[in-house]
């Protein structure tokens, strides 16, 4: 199911990639890898609608963690080289060999780099799926990460990124599905 899931997801993106510049990004460290791609549906003055997804997999949680989501990202336009925007998110996935997850919640994110930080930003993000709308063993889910990055070139951006994910399940504990600092890139194409 998962693998079903991941390959139409990348179909999906691929097929908007050709016609919209589009991004892809690894981090890892010892223990744990994340992959993602994002690709814009729409961009204008008002700015982007972005689709998106990732994959986790973290070996000291035990964690597989795929995630489809949609985002709504623009330039406030009163303070240059700030991004901020919010957006829907479903998470599918497993952690702890036995608690099975699927998520949908909300996110908002945002990020800064002024031209005269000279290539380095911040950027940090937040989300959050209720109770209400946590199927399987899930029973809620939060999110929370920070990274600071610089950018190489206009298309290439190397950064050192800290993620917390954490959710509680069907008559047990809250179980960590990842806290892990890790480095990574993000090329623009």
């Amino acid at each position: 199911m998962m693998r079903t899931l991941v390959l139409v997801l990348m179909l999906i993106l691929l097929t908007f990639s050709m016609a919209n510049a589009a991004s892809v990004r690894l981090d890892f460290n010892n223990d744990s890898a994340e992959g993602a791609f994002a690709a814009p549906l729409a961009d204008d003055d008002l700015g982007k609608v972005i689709l998106g997804g990732r994959f986790l997999y973290n070996d000291d949680e035990d964690t597989r963690l795929g995630t489809i989501n949609l985002d709504f990202v623009g330039e406030p336009g009163n303070v240059p080289g700030l991004l901020i925007g919010a957006g829907f998110f479903v998470d599918y996935g497993k952690t702890h060999k036995s608690f099975d997850t699927m998520n949908i919640g909300l996110g908002v994110q945002a990020q800064y780099a002024p031209v005269e930080m000279q290539g380095v930003g911040l950027g940090a993000h937040f989300a959050l799926a209720p109770k209400v709308f946590s199927f399987r063993d899930s029973e809620g889910l939060y999110e929370a990460g920070a990274k600071v990055f610089y950018t190489i070139t206009p298309k290439v951006q190397i950064y050192l990124g800290y993620q917390y994910i954490r959710g509680k399940f069907d008559n047990g504990p809250k179980q960590t599905f990842d806290r892990d600092l890790r480095l990574g890139i993000e090329a623009f194409f």
